[in-house]
């Protein structure tokens, strides 16, 4: 994905569709938003997706395409912020 929040969709997107244990998180952002009426912002849905990758108990993210990445600073902050987290 170019864009960070496109790379956070996605990510929540299949942790939502292979860890069932996630499926809350996500269901709580969507009902915070109306029901998903209206789009969590970036750092919103970056919360939940960093909580949801707490879930699986084995959890491994390849990225493909970040020469593609149109937020690359923006991306690599996130990373960082990743790796600095408690998952």
């Amino acid at each position: 994905k170019q864009r960070l929040n496109n790379l956070l969709r996605s990510l929540a997107f299949q942790l939502y569709s292979k860890c069932f244990n996630s499926q809350t998180d996500l269901d709580r952002l969507l009902t915070l938003h109306e029901d998903g009426q209206k789009q969590p912002t970036t750092e919103s849905l970056s919360k939940t997706v960093q909580i949801m990758m707490k879930r699986p108990q084995k959890l491994r993210i390849v990225l493909d395409a970040l020469d593609e990445c149109t937020a690359k600073s923006e991306l690599l902050k996130w990373l960082e912020n990743l790796s600095t987290s408690e998952l």
